[in-house]
């Protein structure tokens, strides 16, 4: 099951694949967009008094790649040639690239939210506050 190096059958797909993104990730040029401290949304969270958390399962599976990207992540097994066409773990701006999504999805919940990537944490002083603010979320 996925792809081995050849030097053992305990070598599993993802190890694999990571290995050969270490010179992919070698030259690209570092995306600088701030991804936030924790001790600074934990002090956000503080006075809250109800806070509801999302865990954006598989977020980066759903953040399609540009065309030439598609080509910088193809990888080479014993039946072809393929390259991924979703964001994935691994890629030295992957974790820039998703925050930057989420941040954007949460702008108008700049006040009562907090992403630290794919983990958001919505919060208020009041049970049906912060309700409501899951449901414009959800619909954002």
């Amino acid at each position: 099951m996925g792809i081995s190096s050849g030097s053992s059958s305990q070598t599993r797909w993802g190890d694999t694949l990571f290995r050969g993104l270490h010179k992919l990730n070698a030259v690209t040029r570092p995306d600088n967009y701030p991804i936030p401290h924790t001790d600074a949304l934990l002090e956000k969270l503080g006075r809250a008094q109800f806070i509801s958390t999302l865990d954006l399962t598989k977020g980066y599976w759903q953040v399609p790649l540009d065309e030439s990207t598609e080509k910088s992540s193809a990888f080479i097994t014993h039946v072809g040639l393929y390259e991924f066409n979703v964001l994935l773990f691994g890629l030295r701006n992957a974790p820039t690239t998703f925050q930057k999504l989420v941040d954007s999805l949460r702008a108008g919940l700049a006040e009562s939210a907090v992403a630290y990537l794919d983990d958001v944490a919505i919060f208020s002083d009041s049970w049906e506050n912060t309700w409501s603010i899951c449901k414009k979320s959800s619909s954002a």
